[in-house]
């Protein structure tokens, strides 16, 4: 048959011996077919044959029983049904990224040349098997060639119903040596009967295969794993260097430490044979200078006692082999400057530590840093990999004695950091720059900045996170430490290769040419405050909806809080009650972690139009407890009042009744907040907008522009003002106001009484009043210089006898300015006040 397939393989049904390992699912082909028939195992297997070429790798799928006819249900015979076909796909993992959802026999042909007697290995007629997990096929790729020998397979699961093809999702991935690893290592008692072939076929295959191990100098190895019926251990030689191995293991400290690489070494393993000529396995043998198992092992100067010095190099390879918790483990270098590894020269990048610290994704959590660091300085071969470290803290005293305090180096002049995690807690007693000591946050003290040779140092899926960033005062705080740009200059200003890489919380490094911190990301580096971003107000009123995606910028939101209680992603308030002035500061997390406070204020009315200032839509957007009147009113836009109807026009009713007005606790007690806006041309006809007004009435930042008033005088309708009709306290703020004093009306002596701008009356008789507070206040009457009405007031009218316990201050006055008109009418002795109080000026006009 000719083979045409590119990668010359052929998937075969293999039923012979197997070793099944099971493993994690790894799967880049994804049928969206869900129905089939058949289930792949997460697990692949050596499948030995009788040649160097029927050796490969076996692949299992479960049988949903829908498909079986099962004839003997106690010895589990079964055969298929209503199928035409049953089978695998098993190809080079790469040949099927690219399939999608497309018919896979027919992506191979087109794609690849691929007949489909080439690729399939058919089970319609094959002997179904049976487990304790039920009802299974395997079937295995062999006769694969050498040069394809180190590519991963990966098997799709099919059915066929004479018309249509039904995939199933794809199995793990596994290459052959990947398998035979595992049957190695494999301490089933089946395994272990079947290891003998499994390791005459690896030798078979020396050469081929990339069998490999590790070793620590410090700790030895166990070498039982290639041990086996007739395999007994005669001699083992690491890069031609022969070790001892007593009772297959290779004691502690017997090698030299100038055997720990960072690349694998040959490990040679020669057996003892009954024949002349003896057997050798070569396996890749990764030999570290130190597994690190037990956490004191970082602080005890462990990693500097298995390391060696070449010239003013230092090498060390130091693998982490379980989670350390270092809460007592003692400090870094605690009690002294001398780091875990000492730097023996910091100024080039050939010098100090060159070696490899792997944490093999385990975490070390809680280290508390003091003094230096773990490697004094590292150089541009250096490797830091694979690990998290959780809880970093910091030695609580600023001291000058010891700086460049860091998890990994003091001094960096070049090396790689990839994928590590840490959390850290910011230190308010650290700066990185402009004052001693020269602190890094996080990895490193310093990148070398004057003089020598260093090299950039890469970054590659790092994220390093604040656990304090939301409250951390120290702006100072860098994470790579702290360099000088201006010898930097070759770089073009990148001074860190950077491939995914996201910083939270402090500065990314310290820039000591000129005292700065950098917090700006450049390409391949993401930097985060840490801190909630703050938005501005946001407004809405009651009813209306507040969508909050709308100001995360397109973000996916995770989660929306309100005092710590989850809420829904969109809020709409609908009971009058809610309304406040008071914002409400809405946390919203988004997916990336990133959070936003959102300050939502609901009033009870966005005014918007100028007639909803006088034709009742305050009132109706009120709500009332008791007898105090509340609401919470804020203009959105100018607003221009001519035609828009008089403030009460055709009766006495103000556009927010009170409901009395003998009490400070009574009236109206909300707020009415211009927005900066301005309301022009407003004319005030009987009463006022908000008719009595309490000790908690906030009126504030609002414009009142050209405001007139009725023409005819009128007795029935006394107490007109723009604001309130009586006034028994409350506060004005950042209010300004231009007037036409009307020549019909007089504040005392001659009824109505009357204030030509904010109040009618400070209530002067009876109940419990307050002292009113003005703020920033200024009201000129645009007639002031042609007016003839001299008894007319701008605070309307009181009686001082009913005020003597505020000894004569009326009003809480700051920055009050009042021109034209008397500040308010004395019905005592029905005279105008024109003298400036503390806090008013007066102008005549």
């Amino acid at each position: 048959m000719r083979m045409s397939f590119k990668q010359k393989v052929l998937a075969v049904l293999a039923l012979t011996f197997a070793v099944s390992l099971t493993a994690a699912v790894s799967t880049v082909y994804s049928a969206s077919a869900t129905d089939c028939a058949l289930t792949m195992r997460d697990c692949a297997s050596v499948r030995i044959g009788n040649s160097l070429k029927g050796t490969g790798i076996r692949f299992f799928a479960d049988i949903n029983t829908n498909i079986l006819n099962i004839t003997d249900t106690e010895n589990h015979v079964a055969e298929f049904k209503n199928v035409e076909e049953v089978g695998m796909i098993i190809v080079p993992a790469y040949t099927l990224e690219n399939a999608g959802n497309a018919d896979v026999f027919e992506y191979l042909q087109d794609t690849y040349s691929a007949p489909k007697e080439e690729v399939s290995t058919q089970f319609t007629n094959a002997q179904i098997q049976w487990d304790k997990d039920g009802y299974y096929v395997a079937g295995a790729i062999v006769q694969i060639q050498d040069a394809n020998l180190g590519l991963e397979y990966q098997a799709v699961p099919y059915t066929w119903d004479g018309t249509n093809y039904t995939y199933g999702n794809g199995s793990v991935k596994r290459s052959i040596s990947y398998v035979f690893n595992a049957a190695l290592n494999d301490t089933s008692e089946e395994a272990i009967a079947q290891k003998p072939s499994v390791l005459a076929k690896a030798i078979e295959m020396n050469g081929k295969l990339d069998i490999t191990t590790e070793l620590s100098v410090a700790d030895g190895g166990d070498l039982s794993s290639f041990v086996a019926e007739d395999y007994v251990i005669d001699s083992v030689t690491i890069a031609g260097t022969p070790v001892t191995v007593t009772d297959n293991v290779i004691e502690e400290n017997v090698m030299d430490k100038t055997l720990a690489k960072k690349d694998a070494q040959t490990l040679a393993i020669t057996y003892v044979s009954d024949e002349e000529e003896q057997k050798t396995l070569n396996v890749n043998a990764q030999v570290w200078s130190l597994y690190i198992d037990e956490a004191k092992e970082l602080t005890d100067g462990s990693m500097n006692r298995a390391s060696y010095s070449v010239g003013n190099a230092v090498y060390g390879y130091y693998k982490i082999t379980t989670d350390l918790n270092m809460t007592g483990a003692g400090n870094v270098c605690q009690g002294g400057s001398t780091p875990m590894v000492a730097p023996t020269n910091t100024n080039i990048n050939t010098n100090g530590f060159q070696g490899v610290f792997d944490g093999d994704g385990h975490t070390v959590s809680n280290l508390n840093l003091q003094y230096r660091s773990l490697f004094g300085s590292i150089g541009k071969d250096a490797i830091v990999r694979n690990v998290n470290f959780e809880n970093v803290t910091y030695y609580a005293t600023k001291n000058t004695a010891y700086t460049h305090t860091a998890i990994l180096a003091s001094w960096v002049n070049g090396g790689t950091v990839e994928n590590v995690t840490v959390t850290y807690t910011i230190s308010n007693n650290f700066n990185t720059v402009g004052s001693a000591p020269t602190f890094c946050g996080v990895l490193f003290g310093q990148v070398y900045a004057t003089g020598g040779i260093w090299s950039r140092v890469t970054l590659k899926d790092v994220t390093i996170k604040a656990l304090n960033a939301e409250s951390s005062t120290n702006e100072n705080f860098a994470v790579f430490g702290a360099l000088n740009t201006a010898n930097h200059t070759a770089w073009g200003g990148k001074y860190f290769n950077t491939t995914n890489v996201s910083i939270t919380g402090a500065g990314i490094y310290g820039d000591t040419k000129d005292n700065s911190i950098c917090t700006t990301g450049w390409e391949g580096l993401t930097f985060k405050t840490g801190k909630p971003v703050e938005l501005t107000g946001v407004d809405t009123e009651i009813g209306a909806t507040i969508n909050f995606a709308d100001y995360v910028q397109g973000k996916e939101i995770q989660s929306v809080t309100y005092n710590g209680e989850s809420v829904g992603a969109t809020l709409t308030v609908s009971d009058k009650t809610q309304a406040s002035a008071t914002p409400r500061n809405y946390v919203v997390t988004t997916t990336d972690g990133e959070k936003t406070i959102v300050p939502v204020t609901v009033w009870s009315l966005l005014i918007n139009e100028p007639a909803e200032l006088t034709n009742g839509s305050m009132n109706r957007a009120s709500y009332s407890v008791g007898n105090a009147v509340y609401g919470y009113y804020k203009i959105t836009t100018d607003l221009n009042m001519t035609g828009a109807g008089n403030v009460c026009q055709g009766g006495s009713t103000p556009m927010v009744a009170p409901t009395n007005y003998s009490t400070n606790t009574t009236g109206f007690q909300g707020v009415f907040d211009g927005g900066g806006h301005t309301v022009s041309n407003l004319n005030v006809q009987y009463r006022s907008l908000f008719g009595a007004i309490g000790k908690d009435a906030i009126f504030r930042n609002v414009t009142f522009a050209n405001a007139t008033y009725y023409a005819t005088k009128n007795t029935a309708y006394t107490h007109s003002a723009i604001l309130a009709s009586w006034v028994n306290g409350g506060t004005v703020e950042n209010v300004t106001v231009t007037y036409t004093i009307s020549n019909n009306f007089n504040t005392v002596g001659d009824a109505p009484t009357m204030c030509g701008v904010l109040f009618g009356q400070t209530y002067p008789t009876g109940g419990t009043w307050s002292r009113v507070t003005l703020k920033n206040v200024t009201i000129t009457a645009l007639n002031a210089s042609t007016a003839t009405n001299t008894k007319f007031a701008v605070f309307g009218s009181i009686k001082p006898s009913q005020h003597s316990a505020w000894g004569g201050k009326y009003f809480d006055a700051t920055n009050v300015t009042v021109t034209g008109a008397g500040i308010y009418g004395n019905l005592d002795d029905n005279t105008i006040c024109k003298t400036s109080g503390n806090g008013i000026t007066y102008n005549a006009a």
